[in-house]
C-alpha cells in the first residue's frame, strides 16, 4: 500500500513538473519551492523518500511537496497512519534572536541607495519604506555582499531575510536559513483595493512606487509557490480586483507566440516528458477565481521580450 502511494504520487509530481528521475537514488532536480534555488544548480531534489533543499535546508515528505506545488497526490496517503517521529528542535539562528540589530546594520550600509538604484529605479522613500539593505546575508552559505530585504509577519516581526547577488557568481537569490515563506505585501490588502500578484517582491515594491493606490504582492518562495491560505486571505479582504501579472516565460504566463517557441525548446530538451511544466500565472488566477475573487490574468503582448517581468512593464509604461 505504501509503495503504491509513493509511486502514484511521484508519477503525479513528475508529470506536473516535467522532470525525470536520475541516478540510483531516483532524484529529480527542481527549483526549490521554499527559497527558489534553480533546478540547474542541483541543490534541491525529490524522490521516494521526500524532498530536500541543500541551500535553505527546507524539506519534507512527498505530501508536503505536493501541497506546496499544488499537485494532486494519490488519495489516502499512507503517511497519515504512519508513526511520526518527533523532530529535534533546532536552536534559533542568530538573526532570529537579533533581527532588529541585523536589520539596522544592513540598512545602515553607506551605499544602500547607490546599490539598490543600480538594480531598480527605487527612490529614497521606497528604500526606507521597505528597509532595503546591503551586506552579507545572515545564516547563509554565500559570504559575499548582497542586496537584502526583510519580510514580516502580522505582528511586525522579521521572519525572513532574502538577498540578491551583485558581486559574486553564487546563486542569484538566497535567503537566510530559518526564513519563512510568506506573501510579501499581503497585509496591505484592504477592501476595494486593486491588487497585483506578481512573482517578485522587488517588482511589487516598484509597482507601488510607480503606481500609487494599488497594492502589489508576491510570494517570497518564487513563482511555483502559492498557498491556499493566501487565496483565502485575499478573498477575505474583499479587494475590488486582482490582476495576476507573472513573468513572460514558461513557468509564468507567456504570450501565445512565445509559449509555442518555449514549448518546442523544452520538449527538445525533455523528449521523454509527457507534459509541459505548469504555467503558474493561470494556476494562481484560477485558484483566486474559484474562491470567488474578481481575478484576471495579465496577457503579455506579442513582442514582449522573453522573461519580461512587472518591473519591465512599469519602465515601458504598460501600466
Amino acid at each position: 500500500m505504501a509503495d503504491q502511494w509513493v509511486k502514484k504520487t511521484l508519477t503525479a509530481l513528475d508529470e506536473q513538473l516535467g522532470v525525470e528521475p536520475k541516478g540510483e537514488k531516483e532524484e529529480r532536480w527542481i527549483d526549490c519551492p521554499n527559497c527558489g534555488t534553480e533546478a540547474e544548480k542541483e541543490h534541491c531534489s525529490y524522490g521516494p523518500r521526500g524532498w530536500h533543499c541543500f541551500v535553505c535546508g527546507e524539506g519534507g515528505g512527498l505530501k508536503d511537496l505536493s501541497d506546496r506545488l499544488g499537485a494532486q497526490p494519490a488519495s489516502e496517503p499512507y503517511r497519515k497512519a504512519a508513526r511520526r517521529e518527533k523532530k529535534a528542535k533546532h536552536r534559533p539562528f542568530f538573526w532570529q534572536q537579533h533581527a532588529e540589530e541585523v536589520l539596522t546594520a544592513l540598512t545602515g550600509h553607506p551605499k544602500v541607495e547607490q546599490r539598490w538604484a543600480l538594480y531598480r529605479p527605487f527612490n529614497i522613500e521606497t528604500i526606507r519604506a521597505w528597509n532595503l539593505g546591503v551586506g552579507t546575508l545572515p545564516s547563509c552559505r554565500c559570504k559575499h555582499r548582497r542586496l537584502i530585504y526583510p519580510s514580516y509577519d502580522a505582528a511586525g516581526r522579521v521572519i525572513a531575510f532574502r538577498g540578491r547577488a551583485f558581486e559574486c557568481d553564487c546563486t542569484k537569490w538566497l535567503q537566510s536559513a530559518g526564513s519563512r515563506v510568506t506573501l510579501w505585501g499581503g497585509l496591505l490588502i484592504k477592501e476595494n483595493t486593486t491588487v497585483i500578484v506578481c512573482e517578485s517582491p522587488i517588482d511589487a515594491m516598484l509597482a507601488m512606487q510607480e503606481t500609487p493606490g494599488i497594492v502589489a504582492v508576491a510570494s517570497t518562495g518564487g513563482a511555483g509557490t502559492w498557498r491556499e491560505s493566501w487565496t483565502k486571505w485575499i478573498r477575505d479582504q474583499r479587494p475590488k480586483q486582482v490582476v495576476v501579472w507573472y513573468d513572460n516565460d514558461l513557468p509564468g504566463t507567456p504570450n501565445e507566440v512565445l509559449r509555442y517557441k518555449l514549448a518546442q525548446e523544452w520538449r527538445h530538451k525533455h523528449p521523454q516528458a509527457k507534459k509541459l511544466p505548469v504555467s503558474n500565472g493561470p494556476r494562481v488566477a484560477n485558484a483566486l477565481r474559484k474562491a470567488g475573487v474578481n481575478a484576471v490574468l495579465y496577457k503579455w503582448p506579442d513582442g514582449a521580450p522573453e522573461k519580461a517581468d512587472l518591473s519591465w512593464a512599469l519602465m515601458e509604461g504598460l501600466i
